[in-house]
């Protein structure tokens, strides 16, 4: 039952912004989540992510060529690939496993760089620049983002409520100081790279040199059995 609600909210929630490819893309994988969820349990976000992309192109094949479905798909696919052998890096960190709140800063901070690893290239091509500044104003507006997606939630949930105008200046503010603390960042010395005239090859050699250096990281660091 909560699983359907989730899902009921969501959807309702991508019906209002208007189903951007990445929140649709979210969307998706998390209706695939509950369902397999509710039928076998066994769950697989890598079978998880190919299904949705295979949906959403079904439903509209020029999503392929859509900036937003391009980096919502290349992000969600290195921090899948990633993800676990930073997990492995983490354990072998004392600290980390003393305190919560550097565990969450590890986290996010992880997230966002294996992120932005797939994306660079995509970004550079699409709009000849980068934001050098990724990793503070990830650490900085997560929190914002959060509470903006749980706002919106009880917003629509509670719609009926006499609580709905609180919950809407609540929403209000928590979006204007986000875009504050964007605005705050860029304006940083230095907070774009711009590259002229990045090309396709360029974003696959690109991708081609992050992948090698990943190997020889991930490979140094784990067992030669892996790799086999």
């Amino acid at each position: 039952l909560c699983g359907l609600l989730a899902v009921v909210l969501l959807w309702s929630f991508a019906l209002l912004t208007g189903f951007s490819p990445s929140l649709v893309r979210a969307v998706v994988m998390f209706t695939i989540y509950a369902i397999v969820s509710f039928l076998s349990g066994d769950w697989s976000p890598l079978s998880a992510l190919s299904l949705t992309a295979l949906i959403m192109l079904g439903v509209q094949p020029f999503n392929l060529f859509s900036v937003g479905f391009q980096l919502s798909f290349v992000s969600m696919l290195t921090i899948l690939l990633l993800m676990p052998y930073v997990e492995k890096w983490r354990c072998r960190i004392p600290l980390l496993s003393r305190s919560r709140l550097l565990t969450a800063i590890f986290g996010v901070a992880a997230i966002s760089i294996a992120a932005q690893m797939g994306v660079a290239p995509l970004v550079l091509y699409h709009f000849g620049y980068f934001p050098t500044y990724f990793l503070v104003t990830n650490l900085v507006v997560q929190p914002f983002v959060y509470a903006v997606m749980v706002l919106m939630v009880l917003w629509i949930a509670l719609s009926w409520t006499p609580f709905v105008p609180a919950l809407g200046w609540a929403l209000t503010h928590a979006v204007r100081l986000m875009n504050a603390l964007l605005a705050t960042v860029a304006h940083w010395p230095g907070s774009v790279l711009r590259v002229h005239d990045f090309t396709v090859i360029d974003v696959v050699l690109l991708w081609m040199l992050f992948f090698f250096l990943l190997r020889y990281l991930i490979k140094k660091h784990t067992p030669s059995a892996v790799w086999a």
